[in-house]
């Protein structure tokens, strides 16, 4: 179980894990200094409160002290500064009485613990605080590892963005800010300024004391709709004044760091004084600023006081490292810390991370250990295939150069024709007259070696059909070693053939990669292209999820524009519905009171023309006077004026009305006008059109509502008309009937007057009606204009409606190509590597097997070797056995210098495989290996090619040997035997005629003299025959030889029976070495037909040819050595074995 802990100004918090979540508890760091009479005055009991004694007071701790200084009065001091433990001596103590008491529910002995690290602008105790805490903690029986506040928020809030983003902490009294990638922090430091210093800098700007400007911050929050007033501007400024002071320090920080520019992260904020809307500040001041990374996104933490000892709390579960150098970026004293960067260096140039800085102190050694143990990125796996490739081919490289070359085979050569060289010369030493003359004298010992040089020839015959199966064997053998090389050769072939085909196919794959991800001119350089995949593929995520992002912001501003536009339109619709309201009840009030006003006044018309009815009746029945027919026609004109005011009253209001409704139409055109400029800023269209709709419903409602008005007032109007033309009517028949029985002609012109001025009243009063017509009839064409605009412009947002649609689709399905794209090559490449990684392992596979078995082969030539030592030494001579034994050391040294050269072998293998990891590092090789994939491949079909013509000319050759040899062989024994036959029969002719003649002891001393001459003579020959001989050169050693035998028939003196056995033996002796000579011409001409056949058939063939030469060597010699010529047996032997040597040497290269 695992633990956090939080040490903050604010408060101390611990977290543990729960069934339900994190459980946090928490107490404040503060003490209050008092003594116990000053409690007990107070009502409290200082048995029940947390303490501790010092010398001078008693010191009430955490909560139990805030609840003591309510009581008392007390002030309160903090032991920690800018979240640095105070140097007060209580401090420590009073620190460690807290955190025991909160890690009294701890689980489990791990612990993460945050601390502000670096602090930049202020110097505070930072290694006596790291020290404390330590000592603290380790004596509690923790296993604290420290994390800065910054990479802890980070740890809470960026889970699934890989632990990759910028954390930052705001707190009473400092800000902590850290950069990680990939769980590691890069970037790490703390500034002296938290949410006091933003009350200092509001209370500056206003006139308002600290205690309010710190009273309204706990209410505060950064909202631009919100208004605000004084403080609240004052305190939204000093918030953007701590942004532009945390942008200022990033710079310099990063600049220090060295960090590569262009990587897109996410911002998260905590810490106990983080505000609502601070998110949005901060992460758009950063996004905006020019810093060595963008900004994809901002968050505030949920429960922002939590988010520090929730991340450490989730830092202990992953057993995170101290990253000691990034968090404390310099090393600070008891007295202050300097302010300073991190030396770090983040690279991801040309498909690499990586550290360029190798400084013991450089805080980037650790962070680049875990990235790339968090990364596990392709990079590794695409280099080591690529350096095991390199590895294979250089391999391949070493084993054909450590073949037998031409130049070595010319060197062969060279030795053999100097050691042909020197047999002449020993020849030409030995072949003197002297020792004619002393063989001369010694003939007529011969006669009693007659009879064994008869044995000699029967064993020679033997030996003779031994050596002839020993040759049959030896061709046997020869052919199934043409076997097993045509088998090698197509097993290499096939081999070849497998490799050429991984090589085309990796070739392939890393061409349509290289098609896929790069332009024409990068494909020139594979390396470059190998080595920007990774950042590539990077490059591409951070371009989606800048296009997610990107994305997401737009589907917010079109839900806010939405939030926005449905609020205003519901507003414009509120504010439509109520002016609407507001004119129909005035267009009804008017109408009303119109219709009650006209009604009055034709109930006061209709009341005066009864009265002028009745008032004529009387003029009629009592013949009125002219004064009372003044006084009646002053009645009517008077009636008559107020019918036409009261009219025109009635037109004025009418007139009133109508100016009313075509100034509310002009404002529902502005509304309209304004909505569309909206509508065109706006996301939500459809809503728009929607809206536009109901206000196109409301002004036909409000049309209907005015042709109502309009019809109703017509037919008031028409009624009205009706009425007074009645009444005119039945006036004029009144005054008619005045008229008539009137008495005076001027009374009636004057209300015929009147009458026509009633009648102007009602034309005027008809005309205007029409003119009103005429306004109403205008307003309905506005109307229909205002309705066609609407349509118009509710078409073209739907058309615009759908365009954005077919963006936001073809955007996505954009998003949807690119990403599959991206997951196929992905995938492409991961089974390209599978596969050329388990090519590699098969070749790596092969090569141990034939290093076996070589091995396995060296053993078996140490016991042939042995073998034929046994043999050699069982039958040989004891002066021959120390020769033999002399050339088998030698042999021997060079098997042990060949089994040192294998353990050389086997250690060059072992520092290949640990240069594997060496040469991980070694990127830009790739495209040079394979550039020389492509070389080798076309020279190993070249060469194969080669290899099967030669092949095939080899096996003729062999052929055409085999068949040529067995004739050959067969001549030479005849030849050889007849001639032995001529030389025996002559050589007893001339024992019989020496056996005559008698020498003296200085004759037969001489004799013996010439003998152990001839005997040093061939022992020095051994040496000579060990470099090589040319076939001429022993042909010239036969024919001095057979002349040394003619000399011998004719010589004349005669020797006495010692001097003739001595030359008898002697004689023998020249014979058998006569034999063993004629046995090396054949071994060494068969030796440089192997060896023309190595020169002119290339490196390819060396190997197989030295190795059966060498084993034909070794034959030849032990069959010779066990038939009694132990001394040129032995030389062969040696010869055979020295190029069995060779070729394993050959083949280990």
């Amino acid at each position: 179980m695992v633990n956090g802990l939080d040490i903050g100004t604010g408060a101390l918090r611990s977290a543990r894990d729960d069934l339900d979540g994190p459980a946090v508890d928490a107490e404040s760091p503060v003490v209050l200094p008092t003594d116990g009479a000053t409690l007990e005055a107070a009502g409290l009991a200082p048995a029940d409160l947390r303490s501790i004694d010092d010398q001078d007071a008693t010191y009430v701790l955490g909560d139990d002290a805030t609840v003591a200084a309510d009581a008392t009065g007390g002030d309160l001091e903090s032991l920690l500064s800018h979240g640095f433990l105070a140097v007060e001596e209580y401090a420590e103590p009073a620190l460690e009485a807290l955190l025991e008491d909160l890690l009294d529910d701890a689980m489990g002995n791990r612990l993460c613990y945050t601390t502000p690290g670096t602090l930049l602008d202020a110097e505070e105790p930072a290694r006596r605080h790291r020290d404390v805490l330590e000592e603290i903690l380790e004596r509690q029986g923790f296993d604290a590892t420290p994390v800065s506040k910054g990479f802890a928020i980070v740890y809470d809030q960026l889970a699934e963005d890989n632990f990759t983003g910028l954390g930052v902490c705001i707190e009473a009294e400092a800000t902590s800010v850290a950069l990680a990638y990939y769980g590691v922090p890069v970037l790490a430091f703390s500034l002296a300024k938290g949410s006091e210093w933003i009350v200092d800098r509001a209370t500056e700007e206003t006139d308002h004391s600290r205690s309010a400007v710190a009273a309204t911050l706990e209410e505060f929050a950064l909202d631009p709709k919100a208004a605000a007033g004084g403080v609240e501007s004052a305190l939204a400024r000093a918030y953007d004044a701590l942004a532009e002071e945390l942008i200022d320090a990033i710079r310099d920080e990063a600049e220090e760091a060295d960090l590569q520019h262009g990587i897109a992260v996410p911002v998260a904020i905590g810490g106990g004084q983080a505000i609502e809307g601070v998110e949005f500040l901060f992460g758009g001041r950063f996004d905006a600023a020019t810093l060595p990374f963008s900004i994809r996104g901002a968050r505030l933490a949920d429960e922002p006081a939590e988010s520090p000892v929730r991340g450490a709390l989730a830092a202990a579960r992953d057993d995170v490292d101290a990253y000691e150098a990034v968090t404390w970026s310099t090393e600070p004293d008891d007295e202050g810390a300097d302010a300073a960067g991190v030396d770090a260096s983040l690279s991801f140039d040309e498909g690499e991370l990586d550290f360029e800085d190798e400084e013991p102190t450089d805080p980037g050694d650790d962070a680049v250990e875990q990235l790339f143990d968090r990364l596990a990125n392709r990079d590794e796996e695409i280099e080591s295939v690529t350096e095991e490739v390199e590895a294979l081919f250089e391999d391949l490289e070493e084993v054909e150069r450590r073949t037998a070359a031409a130049d070595e085979v010319e060197d062969l050569d060279e030795r053999i024709e100097r050691f042909a060289a020197d047999l002449e010369d020993v020849a030409d030493s030995h072949a003197t007259t002297d020792e004619v003359a002393a063989l001369e004298s010694g003939l007529e010992e011969l006669r009693d070696a007659l009879s064994g040089l008869e044995d000699d020839l029967d064993g020679l015959a033997a030996n003779v059909s031994t050596v002839e199966d020993a040759a049959a064997d030896e061709r046997a053998d020869l052919a199934a070693d043409v076997d097993e090389i045509e088998s090698d050769v197509e097993t290499v072939a096939e081999r070849t053939n497998g490799l050429e085909t991984a090589l085309e196919d990796l070739e392939a794959d890393l061409t349509d990669l290289a098609a896929d991800a790069a332009t024409e001119t990068d494909l020139a350089d594979v390396r470059d292209d190998l080595g920007s995949l990774e950042d590539d593929l990077e490059q591409v995520d951070d371009g989606l999820e800048r296009i997610r992002t990107r994305v997401e912001g737009l589907a917010g501003r079109i839900e806010e524009l939405s939030e926005r536009t449905d609020a205003r339109f519901e507003a414009v619709e509120a504010d439509v519905d109520e002016r609407i309201d507001d004119l129909e009840s005035t267009v009804d009030d008017e109408v009303t009171s119109l219709a009650d006003d006209l009604q009055a006044r034709f109930a006061s018309v209709g009341s005066d023309l009864e009265d002028v009815r009745d008032a004529l009746d009387e003029l009629a029945a009592d013949a009125a006077t002219s004064a009372e027919v003044d006084a009646l026609e002053a009645d009517v004109a008077d009636d008559l004026d107020q019918v036409q005011a009261g009219v025109e009253d009635d037109i004025d209001r009418l007139q009133t009305g109508v100016v009313d409704l075509e100034t509310t139409v002009d404002d529902l055109e502005g509304e309209v006008a304004n909505l569309r400029n909206r509508a065109a800023d706006a996301g939500d269209l459809e809503s728009l059109a929607a809206d536009v709709e109901t206000i196109a419903d409301a002004l036909d409602a409000l049309d209907d509502r005015v042709d109502e008005t309009e019809a109703s007032f017509e037919t008031d109007l028409d009624d009205v008309t009706t009425s007074l033309e009645n009444d005119l009517a039945d006036l004029e028949e009144t005054i008619a009937s005045v008229e008539a029985r009137a008495a005076g002609e001027t009374q009636l012109a004057a209300v015929c007057d009147d009458l026509e001025r009633t009648n102007d009243a009602l034309t005027d009063l008809e005309d205007e009606h029409e003119r009103l017509e005429t306004t109403v009839a205008v307003l309905d064409d506005r109307v229909e204009a205002v309705e066609s605009d609407l349509e118009t412009e509710t078409a073209a947002l739907s058309t615009a409606i759908d365009e954005v649609d077919d963006d936001v689709d073809a955007l996505t399905t954009d998003l949807s190509s690119l990403e599959t794209a991206v997951d196929d090559d992905v995938d492409a490449l991961t089974t390209d590597l599978s596969s050329l990684e388990t090519a590699v392992d098969d070749d790596v596979d092969v090569l141990g097997t034939q290093l076996d078995d070589l091995a396995t082969d060296l053993e078996d030539v140490r016991g042939d070797l042995e073998l034929v030592e046994s043999a050699v030494q069982s039958a040989a001579s004891e002066r021959a056995v120390e020769g033999l034994e002399t050339d088998l050391e030698d042999v021997r040294d060079d098997l042990e210098s060949a089994s040192d050269r294998l353990a050389d072998v086997d250690t060059s293998v072992e520092s290949l495989e640990s240069g594997l990891e060496d040469e991980r590092e070694r990127r830009e090789a790739v495209g040079s290996a394979v550039d020389e994939v492509d070389d080798r491949t076309i020279g190993l079909e070249t060469r194969l090619g080669e290899l099967e013509s030669e092949l095939e000319a080899v096996r003729g050759d062999l052929e055409s040997l085999a068949a040529a040899d067995d004739e050959d062989a067969l001549e030479s024994v005849e030849s050889d035997l007849a001639t032995l036959e001529r030389r025996l029969s002559e050589l007893s002719a001339t024992v019989r005629d020496l056996e005559e003649d008698a020498l003296d002891a200085d004759r037969v001393a001489a004799v013996e003299a010439d003998v152990a001459t001839l005997e040093s003579d061939v022992d020095d020959l051994q040496p000579a025959i060990d470099d090589a001989a040319s076939t001429a050169a022993l042909a010239s050693l036969e024919t001095r030889v057979d002349d040394l035998s003619t000399s011998l028939e004719t010589a004349a003196e005669g020797p006495s029976d010692a001097d003739l056995e001595a030359f008898d033996d002697r004689l023998a002796a020249l014979e058998a070495a006569e034999d063993e000579r004629e046995q090396a011409v054949e071994t060494i001409a068969d030796l440089r037909e192997d060896l023309e056949a190595v020169r002119s058939n290339g490196d390819g063939l060396a190997t197989p040819v030295l190795a059966g030469g060498g084993g034909a060597g070794v034959v030849s010699g032990g069959v010779v050595a066990l038939t009694g010529s132990s001394q040129i047996g032995v030389v062969a032997a040696a010869l055979g074995v020295l190029l069995l040597v060779v070729a394993y040497l050959a083949s280990d290269r």
